[in-house]
């Protein structure tokens, strides 16, 4: 996807959270709910302002974020070569905050629903869509597996990634089947599958380099 059309779709999506926010605010109470835990009831309020304009304000200096990174990134010219998987990565990550903060408004406003299954299902998608992009990664500083080893060698960085790929595509297919179980079972699951596909790949890395510098 080239930069301009994801600047383009981003756009539009943050000026929606603004228009929704703002359609939504006369309907909703002086508090809304802001966090749900794992059993999907509400364990956290946030005034009405923050509430409703928080997520929109983060996005936007997201976008503002992930336009600066590829310029100030010491290995920019990597960058060049997957920016289209690059732009992919953002968009899917601003889209899932979108859904986010359109799910929490529509409980807000009485539509009630299993708020903690949607939100862990996006976030396994997330971890696929993510981790189906992993290995056209090239080196850099901000996007990907980056460890102490892969910045180091590109070779590690691309073996790791090969691997990695695989771990975060396993953990978000466990999460999805977790939803099964309930909202409950899921965010256990869900956490222990991200968080060992995580570490995995940190310990892959940190074994492939060892095992590289041994062979030369």
């Amino acid at each position: 996807m080239t930069t301009k059309m994801t600047n383009l779709i981003i756009g539009v999506l943050v000026l929606f959270s603004f228009v929704l926010g703002i359609w939504a605010y006369p309907q909703l109470p002086a508090m809304v709910a802001g966090h749900w835990n794992a059993a999907g009831v509400v364990d956290g309020y946030l005034p009405k302002f923050w509430g409703v304009f928080f997520l929109p304000v983060i996005l936007l200096g997201l976008w503002a974020l992930f336009t600066l990174l590829p310029n100030i990134d010491p290995l920019k010219e990597n960058v060049v070569a997957f920016r289209k998987d690059y732009n992919i990565v953002v968009l899917m990550i601003l889209l899932v905050l979108v859904s986010l903060f359109k799910f929490t408004l529509l409980w807000n406003l009485g539509y009630h629903f299993p708020i903690t299954l949607i939100v862990l299902g996006l976030l396994n998608v997330l971890f696929i869509g993510i981790g189906l992009v992993l290995p056209r990664m090239k080196q850099n500083y901000f996007m990907g597996i980056r460890t102490p080893w892969t910045i180091a060698s590109e070779k590690v960085w691309e073996q790791t990634h090969q691997r990695g790929s695989k771990l975060f595509i396993a953990a978000g297919v466990i999460g999805l089947i977790s939803l099964l179980g309930g909202s409950v079972v899921a965010v256990w699951v869900t956490t222990v599958a991200i968080v060992l596909a995580a570490l995995g790949s940190v310990i892959d890395s940190y074994l492939t380099f060892r095992r590289l510098r041994a062979s030369e």
